[in-house]
């Protein structure tokens, strides 16, 4: 579930190349300026007078305008914001930790083992289930239990021979400290199971926490530690630094440009460069938020990065640098390399959320791409036929026998070694060129789905196909998927799409419709002032998810994190670690075209 919450607007720390936390320098915080906003306003908000706020942007001719980006002067006589981490407050601990399940695994066992009423946790966690699903992600109360019992609330009639199975106990120990239970259980009575009993915070949910050596001289780093043993700890208490490296052109906001438009020209195009990746600073800076209030406790470091080597390593010999527990960024790619060359001297976790190009992964265990390579489009398309279309007539179309003809064998190879079938052959291909549809008619099931696979980008051939199929939708059963790109096809008959129960892939999809993504634009729209585009929600999923993981998995975080799934607004992750290289996303979500819009119908969904 998606925490979204109200907030106050955030103050962007200039930092770059030039202008580091630590140098004597002039800094500035990047301000957004709101409605009915003053400078006087301001002056006092910062503790910065009218004119050194004037000063620093030349003077602002033309006032303050809604949506404007100003530079704030750091007041030299106050602790700048540049240099305190973004946060200082320490939010109270935790009161439960996350679980994740495992094959078909029943709560009451679970509540034995941690020692909380089984009430306790279907109330943190409302319509959970008495058996979960595999790899359900629940919450469970840290609690210490000095009592030697938990309790279970009866809900419905039950024998005591029932509920001592469901934990797994012998009736006579549940009868040992309930001496007037019967053996029938009334609806409202409140039942008491055998726990072993702590004694000191010391037990607390010991099995959370990493087994000590009895070997005084051995490093904790030399144990053996079995993957599933070490994926189940949980971090969420721990302090983390990230770093988010963009290029916020921080010096093209010195001047603010003219604004205003004559004739129909365009804004500046300078100034509006620098409103390129803003928006996914707020969006990640939402997600911070949110996190913060499940008890994330981290210090987030800013870098205005552009596509500059030379003060990319300026940058670099930033010492704190060096403890950071994860780095988001930069865009670009030359100075993407040099950034994740040293985190591979310095072992830190690195994120590109920007680049599909599989070469930022070679050699380097510790770069993760978001952007899924289109060889994994090919396996989310077999798993999604093996779920949905197990028993349909498999036809692969291709335009003709040379185009394409390199991403046509890959996408052949992966669908004979992943689709499941009892045919000998499990899809038939056709060569649109040679023989239209008359491969299609001679094969096609008149009682079972015939499921059309169309590997096309252009046009008139799709247009083609698609119209032909839908003149004999009525004789068959038809189901077209188009790959690669067929979500960004405009112009495309949208009466046959629908007739034709259309599917697409694609690596980002947002759904207007649902109460999370309302609820994220609502409050952006609340905080920034604008509205969010395809930037604000890339920064939320990609910083809900790795600061979550983090959380999570802690310094495991590359060890564990393939056991970790996440669906966001806008992108899905799932990540492999790729042959003496770094870490691939390869979620691609499915859609299908229904009522004249998309629905997420992806094999991770619960459909």
């Amino acid at each position: 579930m998606m925490l979204l919450f109200f907030f106050s607007l955030i103050l962007l720390p200039a930092i770059s190349g030039q202008e580091s936390r630590t140098n004597t320098q002039i800094s500035y915080n990047l301000h957004r300026v709101t409605k009915q906003q003053t400078l006087y306003g301001l002056s006092k908000e910062y503790n910065v007078t009218i004119d050194e706020i004037k000063n620093a942007n030349d003077g602002l001719p033309n006032g303050l305008q809604d949506g404007m980006l100003i530079k704030i002067p750091v007041n030299s006589n106050s602790k700048p914001e540049i240099i305190e981490p973004v946060s200082q407050i320490k939010p109270e601990k935790k009161k439960f930790f996350e679980y994740q399940a495992r094959v078909k695994e029943l709560i009451y066992p679970l509540a034995l083992r941690y020692q909380v009423s089984v009430d306790s946790i279907f109330a943190l966690n409302p319509g959970i289930t008495e058996t979960l699903r595999t790899d359900q992600i629940i919450k469970i109360p840290i609690v210490k239990n000095t009592t030697g019992y938990i309790t279970h609330s009866i809900k419905h009639a039950l024998s005591l021979s029932k509920l001592a199975k469901y934990y797994n106990l012998p009736v006579d120990e549940i009868k040992s400290i309930n001496p007037y239970i019967s053996r029938d259980l009334k609806v409202g009575q409140v039942v008491r199971i055998p726990v072993m009993k702590m004694d000191s915070d010391e037990h607390l949910n010991a099995d959370l926490m990493p087994a000590k050596s009895e070997k005084t001289n051995v490093e904790e780093t030399d144990l053996v530690v079995p993957v599933e043993d070490l994926c189940d700890k949980d971090h969420s208490a721990e302090s983390f630094q990230i770093a988010l490296m963009l290029p916020l052109y921080l010096s093209q906001v010195d001047t603010p440009a003219d604004t205003t438009v004559n004739e129909g020209a365009l804004l500046n195009f300078r100034y509006l460069k620098s409103f390129t990746f803003i928006q996914f600073y707020e969006g990640f800076m939402m997600a911070v938020d949110s996190l913060r209030k499940t008890g994330l406790n981290c210090e987030l470091f800013v870098y205005n990065v552009e596509d500059d080597v030379f003060e990319t390593k300026k940058v670099l010999t930033d010492p704190q640098l060096k403890s950071m527990d994860l780095i988001v960024g930069p865009a670009f790619a030359k100075t993407f390399t040099l950034v994740a060359e040293f985190a591979k001297q310095q072992k830190i976790n690195i994120v590109n959320p920007f680049s599909s190009r599989n070469e930022i992964i070679y050699n380097n265990p510790f770069v993760f791409k978001v952007k899924p390579s289109q060889e994994f489009q090919y396996e989310t398309l077999a798993e999604f036929l093996n779920l949905r279309y197990p028993d349909a007539q498999l036809f692969l179309v291709r335009q003709n026998q040379y185009r394409d003809e390199v991403e046509f064998h890959k996408l052949e190879s992966i669908l004979n070694q992943r689709l499941i079938s009892n045919s000998i052959e499990p899809y038939h291909e056709i060569n649109y060129g040679n023989d239209s549809l008359v491969s299609f008619l001679k094969r096609a099931s008149s009682f079972k789905k015939n499921v059309v696979i169309i590997y096309s980008e252009n046009k008139a051939f799709i247009f083609d196909m698609l119209r032909k199929l839908n003149e004999i939708r009525d004789k068959y059963q038809i189901t077209v998927i188009g790959i690669p790109n067929w979500k960004k096809m405009e112009d495309i008959e949208i009466e046959h799409v629908i007739n034709l129960n259309t599917h697409f892939l694609t690596t980002e999809f947002i759904n207007y419709d649902s109460p999370g993504v309302k609820g994220f634009v609502r409050n952006f729209r609340q905080k920034y002032q604008t509205e969010p585009q395809q930037y604000a929600f890339e920064g939320f999923d990609t910083g809900a998810f790795f600061i979550s993981a983090l959380m999570k998995y802690g310094k495991q975080l590359s060890q564990c994190i393939q056991n970790y799934e996440y669906n966001g607004m806008q992108s899905g992750f799932r990540f492999e670690n790729m042959p003496e290289s770094g870490f691939s996303n390869k979620y691609w979500k499915v859609l299908r075209v229904a009522d004249f819009r998309f629905e997420d119908v992806s094999p991770s969904e619960n459909h």
